[in-house]
């Protein structure tokens, strides 16, 4: 979810204040509409806001004109994963299987951006892929991906997950 641009101007626009020598609270107007921004725009542009007051004894007050600019969002997020590891049978116990110790793992991806503090991460892992009884050691690769609410991409990681089986047979 992107922080509202709009209620920061809203809160820019709420310390406009117009004073008359009469009138204590003279009508100020201005033509500023929510749609005019697009944070997501392709480059940067100007919203100029046109202000209009008038006194309860109907003198208009000289025109003003604000100018914001709306910096678009061009910035990608950026992902931060573990780094590769393996999990052998010495870091499995009978509380610990080698599902929740990746569990672990993936709960430490971190994803930023500079505008969205919500973008969305994706993986294509699959806990099925998890097989420790397996025949011999190999890897199963997660690609994280990232996009926030401007449909910017983050550069992708890697992180790979190296199983080693347990392929020895217990003693009696």
């Amino acid at each position: 979810e992107t922080s509202d641009p709009a209620a920061i101007i809203d809160s820019l626009l709420a310390e406009v204040r117009v004073v008359d020598n009469c009138d204590t609270d003279p009508v100020l107007t201005s033509d500023f509409d929510r749609a005019d921004i697009d944070v997501c725009a392709d480059a940067e542009y100007d919203i100029t806001i046109t202000w209009n007051a008038v006194d309860a004894c109907g003198n208009p007050a000289e025109q003003v004109t604000s100018v914001i600019t709306i910096v678009a969002d061009t910035e990608e997020p950026v992902i931060t994963a573990p780094e590769s590891i393996s999990i052998d049978c010495g870091m499995v116990s009978e509380t610990s299987d080698p599902a929740a110790i990746i569990d672990s793992l993936l709960a430490e991806v971190r994803v930023v951006d500079n505008c969205d503090t919500d973008p969305v991460l994706t993986s294509g892992f699959d806990r099925a892929d998890i097989d420790g009884c397996s025949d011999a050691e190999y890897d199963i690769t997660i690609t994280w991906n990232a996009v926030d609410a401007c449909g910017n991409p983050a550069e992708p990681v890697t992180t790979v997950i190296t199983i080693v089986p347990d392929t020895e047979a217990p003693v009696i």
